[in-house]
């Protein structure tokens, strides 16, 4: 039994790896000087993070859905859409570009109709008044308008074949239970069918309805040099009117027919088999000049509403079936073309007569062009980086790389102030603030100063100065606090000691989110001031960073580019070393990449760089760190190792220069 993994699936996948890349921090890494085989390997992928010489963020707006790029060309077959056919890779839509458009940029047509399998000679010309953006050609085609990008995103974005899905489409996968339109009513063989026949003519009086019932009667003279006499002869069949003036075409069953020879006229009674267009209400746009063409009736059945087509009739054959109105609300839908109650007799042997064989094609849910991303049966998405000039400023570009990948949430160390606590000395002195003179709160060394407490943080007020003694200090949310009528704030709030003595403080950890608050002494009115509070939002992940280890000597003369330089320890060990990526002799500074490795890092660091040793070149010079060390050292703000690879690339060494502009096109397939 074959097993099939669908579309569907492949494209829900699609969706949810953008849903994450866009809810989490994606970045092209580019590491490693030389070339070495990359592997799905633990260690492969270990390597990898730890020889990364930079990386660039991944925007959101440079995460994109795509596509096959299947180019219109002339003389080229498209496949049509049908619903009975596994579309995936292959070309059931064309791409127009500029060459062979009328607007200057790319529009992706679907192909609905291929002119039973003919050649595309004519490319789809767009309209924003061509109803419901369908375009019949003259090559027999039908082609759905879908989506358009400018020449600017087709040539940001398209890469190894595939273009980006632009515009705005929902892209969570959804259950949709609704059913679907028509999309086609195919004639299983049209070229063998036969005994069909047609006639035309011209409406003699304008039409009489019955709103209640849709019944409609009027009389007409046919222009066809044969017809069916017999009384009821044309009954059961489909009768269309066409108002010449506006081309406005309605169909109707034929309940009663009869023919008068000596007026030459016909009567029909008829039935209308689509709701009455409001603008043709009660069809007064039917006059006596209209014309009508009598055709063999399409039965429509199933579980929507609402679809009805006629047949086109060629020399006896019905070649096609033109899809008057598309439904709604199928799931599952049978059609076929009724038999005429006269002269057509396809059981009988005697006759040349060939029973047209037809098969409805039901469009996706809610019609052509709703669901791009299923439609086109996506399930690759492309992940763009691009280093500008500005980001060349910002990293290493006097040497080589030789492998590029995609690293998910990688971990940066960036400065939180809400890890640490703030210390405030308080004492307490005569003064004025916005109470009046008196004893006033001086904290560092300021009167009643309006204070900023950072939600998250931790502040604590030292009351420990004799000064404070019987002035504790505490929060409310009103002014003055209680002497103001408020109440004391004790969210977060905790007290040591007594005022005045050795270790006494208060301290706040600042809730969040948190009001504005006010300082006071419980004892004594007018002593303090105000505290706002503010949010603390942490600086986002850098757009591009630098990993590259970098410390300034005035011994660099002699260093050479790509050279290993190693701390060793009075073990004789080696406790961290590097290869020379970049010399800058104005800055005297050396750097370094691919310098995580197998040794133990040093205490609360993510490095086994040891600042307490010098550099040794592999001929036993000493290179010594300008003092003071730790002014003179130059470390990436990304934690060496940190995320999780999604995918790796190798390929012989690309140099930099500092003209070096890349872009990253990466392309995953689900």
């Amino acid at each position: 039994m074959p097993e099939i993994l669908t579309t569907n699936f492949k494209t829900d996948n699609a969706r949810r790896f953008v849903d994450d890349v866009l809810s989490n921090d994606y970045y092209v890494f580019v590491s490693g000087t030389t070339q070495d085989d990359a592997e799905n390997s633990i260690r492969s992928k270990m390597e990898f993070l730890e020889k990364t010489i930079f990386g660039k963020k991944v925007y959101n707006s440079d995460v994109k859905f795509m596509i096959k790029y299947y180019p219109w060309q002339r003389e080229t077959v498209y496949n049509k859409f049908d619903d009975t056919t596994d579309l995936g890779g292959v070309n059931f839509y064309s791409v127009v570009g500029p060459t062979n458009h009328n607007t200057g940029d790319y529009r992706v047509y679907k192909c609905l109709d291929n002119g039973d399998g003919s050649p595309s000679i004519n490319a789809p010309q767009w309209n924003a008044d061509t109803p419901d953006q369908l375009y019949d050609t003259q090559d027999g085609y039908i082609w759905k308008f879908m989506y358009s990008m400018t020449r600017i995103e087709f040539d940001a974005y398209n890469a190894l074949g595939y273009i980006p899905i632009i515009g705005t489409f929902d892209s969570n996968p959804t259950s949709t239970t609704g059913g679907s339109p028509f999309s086609d009513i195919i004639v299983e063989n049209a070229e063998s069918s036969n005994g069909y026949k047609t006639v035309t003519g011209n409406l003699d009086s304008v039409p009489s309805d019955n709103p209640t019932s849709n019944i409609s009667s009027f009389y007409a003279k046919f222009t066809s040099e044969t017809f069916g006499s017999s009384v009821g002869y044309y009954v059961g069949q489909t009768i269309l009117l066409t108002n010449p003036v506006d081309n406005f075409t309605d169909i109707f069953t034929i309940l009663v027919y009869t023919y008068d020879e000596n007026t030459n006229r016909a009567r029909f009674i008829v039935q209308n088999r689509v709701k009455p267009n409001s603008q043709f209400s009660g069809y007064t746009g039917f006059g006596s000049n209209a014309k009508f063409k009598v055709l063999p009736r399409v039965i429509i059945s199933g579980d929507g509403t609402g679809a009805i087509g006629y047949p086109i009739i060629d020399n006896g054959s019905i070649t096609d079936i033109v899809l008057h109105n598309p439904g709604q609300g199928y799931n599952n839908a049978v059609a076929e073309v009724r038999d005429p109650i006269y002269d057509f007799d396809p059981d009988n042997p005697n006759t040349v007569d060939v029973r047209a064989i037809i098969r409805p094609v039901l469009a996706p849910v809610d019609g052509h062009g709703t669901n791009l991303l299923d439609e086109l049966k996506c399930r690759h998405v492309l992940l763009y980086g691009y280093i500008t000039g500005a980001d060349n400023t910002q990293i290493g570009y006097n040497n080589t790389y030789s492998k590029v990948g995609i690293v998910r949430n990688p971990t940066f160390d960036i400065y939180d102030p809400t890890t640490e606590t703030t210390t405030f000395t308080v004492t307490v002195a005569t003064g004025t603030n916005d109470y009046g003179a008196g004893n006033k709160y001086y904290i560092n060394g300021s009167v009643s100063p309006q204070l900023t407490l950072v939600e998250g943080q931790t502040y604590v007020f030292d009351q420990s100065d004799a000064s404070n003694a019987t002035h504790p200090l505490r929060f409310s949310e009103t002014g003055n606090g209680t002497h103001g009528g408020g109440v004391e704030y004790t969210t977060g709030v905790t007290t040591n000691g007594t005022p005045g003595s050795a270790g006494a403080y208060t301290q706040i950890v600042v809730e969040d989110p948190a009001p504005i608050l006010h300082y006071y002494c419980t004892v004594h009115s007018g002593m303090g001031g105000q505290a706002n509070t503010d949010q603390y939002a942490l600086p986002a992940n850098p757009n591009i960073f630098d990993n590259r280890f970098g410390f300034v000597t005035d011994e660099i003369v002699g260093v050479q580019k790509n050279e290993i330089l190693y701390q060793i320890n009075g073990s004789n060990v080696t406790v961290f070393q590097g290869k020379v990526f970049d010399l800058d002799y104005t800055s005297n500074t050396v750097w370094l990449v691919e310098y995580s490795g197998a040794a133990e890092n040093q205490a609360n660091s993510d490095i086994s760089f040891d600042d307490s040793l010098n550099f040794r070149r592999s001929n036993g010079q000493i290179i010594r760190i300008n003092t003071p060390v730790a002014n003179n050292i130059i470390e990436s703000t990304y934690v060496q190792r940190s995320g999780k690879v999604y995918y790796m690339e190798d390929f012989f060494p690309l140099e930099r220069t500092e003209n070096s502009r890349e872009e990253f096109k990466f392309v995953m397939e689900f």
